[in-house]
């Protein structure tokens, strides 16, 4: 059975392992329910920001950031760093939310030696020691250049409809066709993108998918 492969499927059927205090398994939805409890004050948002602001005017970077050279098109990201973060809403609302908004920016930078975290405890975890399983794992064929999806070890925590349907596929060697309406490849390369500092789209690759 062919099949059309939605990353929708990650998002609904992913669970968090939290590690402190112990480790616990949490649903997506009650897990952010969680993290949604430790708010941030407005005039905690703007102190952060302004913190940022100052800190960042020692940054080596961030006049270049504007006008990158390029070695080939588009290889370094344009970025305007302290208006980006200027741009950020410092209303009062769930930690994490402001947290990722400024996290985003920072990475934009593709600085790997340039971040932003927190210490702070999320509710009764940490957030820095908490991940995600999936119930699968996409790996390519690099001569085909076709992408495939196989059970991870996790595969118990989910339905077993939807892991049966993903190992057919797999050890009927089907490839998935599509990615959210995208060719798997180009998903993968979008992705990366977004959340990969790696500067090189090959690397950015590699980083993130077995081949």
């Amino acid at each position: 059975m062919k099949y059309s492969f939605l990353s929708i499927l990650f998002l609904l059927f992913s669970f968090s392992i939290c590690i402190e205090p112990q480790e616990k398994i949490y649903e997506l939805n009650e897990f952010f329910s969680l993290i949604e409890q430790t708010k941030i004050t407005e005039q905690d948002s703007k102190k952060v920001i302004d913190t940022l602001d100052k800190i960042l005017e020692r940054y080596v970077y961030l006049d270049i950031l504007k006008n990158p050279p390029q070695p080939s098109e588009n290889y370094h990201n344009i970025v305007y760093l302290k208006e980006n973060l200027k741009n950020i809403k410092t209303n009062e609302r769930p930690l994490y939310y402001f947290y990722s908004e400024v996290k985003a920016v920072i990475d934009k930078c593709q600085d790997l030696l340039l971040s932003f975290d927190v210490k702070r405890i999320f509710g009764n975890f940490d957030l820095n020691k908490s991940y995600f399983i999936y119930p699968i794992i996409l790996t390519v064929d690099g001569t085909e250049k076709k992408v495939y999806a196989r059970t991870t070890n996790y595969k118990d925590y989910f339905d077993p409809d939807i892991i049966n349907i993903i190992s057919q596929n797999y050890n009927e060697g089907n490839p998935i066709k599509t990615i959210n309406g995208l060719d798997p490849l180009d998903y993968i390369l979008k992705l990366n993108e977004n959340f990969e500092k790696l500067k090189s789209s090959q690397a950015q690759f590699v980083n993130n998918i077995y081949i």
